[in-house]
C-alpha cells in the first residue's frame, strides 16, 4: 500500500471512530489537527498526475 492510501485509511479511522472509542469530546485543537491532515491529503491527491498506459497493438502473424 502506498503512503497516500495508508494516510487516507488512518484519517478515515480517526474521524469515524472518535465517538465510538472514547467518551470524551474532541477538543478544538484535535479537531483542527485532523482537519489539517485531511486538507494535506486533499492537496496531495490534487497534485497527483494520472498516467495512462499506452495500448498495445496486436501484431499480425
Amino acid at each position: 500500500m502506498c503512503w497516500p492510501n495508508a494516510l487516507a485509511t488512518g484519517l478515515n479511522l480517526t474521524v469515524r471512530n472518535v465517538t465510538t472509542h472514547t467518551q470524551d469530546e474532541l477538543d478544538e485543537q484535535g479537531a483542527m489537527e485532523r482537519l489539517a491532515a485531511h486538507s494535506y491529503l486533499a492537496r496531495v491527491r490534487d497534485a497527483c498526475v494520472r498516467y495512462a498506459m499506452p495500448t498495445q497493438r496486436k501484431s499480425s502473424p
